[in-house]
């Protein structure tokens, strides 16, 4: 019979680990697979911890508001992680409404851009010539109409 290096408990060679103080028992004759249970004790197996929250995904619906484009690509980087299962919570939704919302204000963005672009040509090719009485007309037809 063969003792514990560390405790002195003593061990046979179907034990992988000391029962009494967990280490590894050198001379342990058994398969090199292990079925989860030696000598009847369980072996422990490592595990990789999940993480907490997936902070890109709020992250990214943060900055979907503001700035939309770093909005976009957190939310897609949040999204990827939150299908990989390493996240305790992974904020699925926060990842999507991101996206969503992301998109839609660089759409409007643009639209707003391209507005502004319009006008700016049209008052610059219509500056020597301004009729205010146009303006007028404009105007009460927009009052006739709402």
């Amino acid at each position: 019979m063969e003792y514990c290096a560390y405790c002195g408990e003593p061990l046979n060679g179907l034990q992988r680990f000391c029962p009494h103080c967990g280490s590894a028992n050198p001379s342990y004759t058994g398969d090199t697979q292990s079925s989860g249970y030696e000598g009847g004790y369980a072996v422990p197996q490592p595990q990789t911890p999940l993480r907490g929250t997936n902070g890109l995904a709020i992250a990214g619906f943060a900055c979907a508001f503001s700035v939309p484009l770093v909005g976009l690509i957190l939310s897609v980087i949040a999204g990827k992680r939150a299908a990989s299962g390493e996240y305790q919570n992974p904020l699925p939704g926060f990842a999507k409404w991101g996206k969503i919302i992301s998109i839609v204000s660089m759409v409007l963005i643009a639209l707003f851009i391209s507005l502004y672009v319009v006008l700016i040509v049209y008052a610059v090719r219509n500056s020597g010539n301004i009729d205010f009485d146009e303006f007028e007309d404009l105007f009460d037809s927009i009052r006739y109409y709402y």
